[in-house]
């Protein structure tokens, strides 16, 4: 597979209708009223197709696998998180617009996603406290499959180095059109419905095709060192942006202020702003959006990065999850 270059007739592809499979994940933003009532209720369209098989009490699994019980309560054809929910939230110190995904695993088991209100994903606690009911909120380690497509990897001086899809982000300032939302509305879940079923369409299409843009960008020999990364649900909500590993950036960005350029194979450019992390990392903000837009990028996509001499920029060769037609 070649790396994208006609954006036109990508643009042009016919939309594919949702597959029945696309419910097996949903996504919630947490509002000020879901805290409140310490529950959380599962989408209409996702308990339609599984509630029957759901039993009355649910395993959520956390990225470090760490497990929390959680009851399930039924309510005029409404599922919801119950007795357990508000110790998990409590713990995980989810606040107000705060993102879940979870993908259902079977057999009432969720796997979930934790991004806070900077479209990152949180440092997951690594304690066993407990709640302080007898059976709900409590947790275990599990051993879990490997993980590794959901690993940056970043290629350097001829190695790859595995980068947790886990890392710390300090700042939980709200951006200036969020803390005024917050402050003068209140809203509601059935607000976001929509929006959920579109998320959820895209989640699925990246979990089934991806692997195979991954498989294709690994095959792809960079003349410079370079990184790749997967797509992700943070590069799109909220803000757009793009991490940038922190080995890669000590090692080839140190010395770059500002914005750099990214160049795509048929010479066309974007400026990037360059946001420095504290612990030596990066992260490509202001005109990423652009970028993506320009490029019609989707959840899913791989994108390479690769160093281009001198530090003049870097260049990107973008390997579609979905093809062209």
């Amino acid at each position: 597979m070649a790396p994208k270059r006609d954006i036109g007739a990508r643009k042009s592809r016919r939309r594919r209708s949702p597959s029945p499979a696309a419910l097996l994940y949903f996504f919630k933003i947490i509002f000020s009223d879901t805290l409140d009532e310490r529950k959380m209720r599962i989408p209409a369209k996702f308990g339609k197709k599984f509630g029957n098989e759901l039993s009355d009490v649910a395993t959520l699994i956390l990225p470090n696998g760490r497990t929390w019980q959680v009851e399930l309560t039924r309510f005029h054809n409404q599922i919801w998180f119950d007795a357990g929910w508000h110790e998990f939230v409590e713990h995980n110190s989810i606040g107000c617009r705060f993102l879940l995904v979870f993908t259902y695993r079977g057999s009432s088991n969720f796997d979930v996603l934790i991004f806070d209100t900077t479209a990152c994903e949180i440092q997951y606690p690594s304690d066993s406290r407990t709640s302080e009911g007898p059976n709900y909120g409590k947790t275990r380690r599990i051993n879990d499959e490997d993980e590794t497509e959901d690993m940056e990897l970043v290629e350097v001086s001829g190695r790859k180095i595995p980068s947790p899809r886990s890392f710390s982000c300090k700042s939980r300032a709200f951006d200036d059109s969020a803390s005024k939302g917050e402050s003068s509305k209140r809203h509601t879940e059935e607000d976001h419905n929509v929006a959920n079923e579109m998320f959820t369409s895209g989640l699925t299409r990246a979990s089934q095709e991806s692997e195979r843009a991954i498989h294709a960008a690994r095959m792809f020999k960079p003349k410079n060192p370079s990184f790749m990364t997967a797509l992700r649900p943070y590069n799109f909500y909220n803000h757009f942006w793009q991490h940038v590993p922190g080995e890669f950036a000590k090692r080839y960005m140190a010395k770059i202020l500002g914005y750099i350029k990214l160049h795509v194979p048929d010479g066309r450019q974007w400026p990037v702003r360059v946001l420095r992390k504290k612990r030596g990392g990066l992260t490509l903000g202001r005109g990423w959006n652009e970028f993506f837009r320009e490029n019609d990028l989707k959840i899913g996509d791989v994108c390479v990065f690769e160093i281009m001499k001198k530090n003049s920029g870097l260049k990107v060769s973008i390997f579609p999850a979905v093809q062209d037609n």
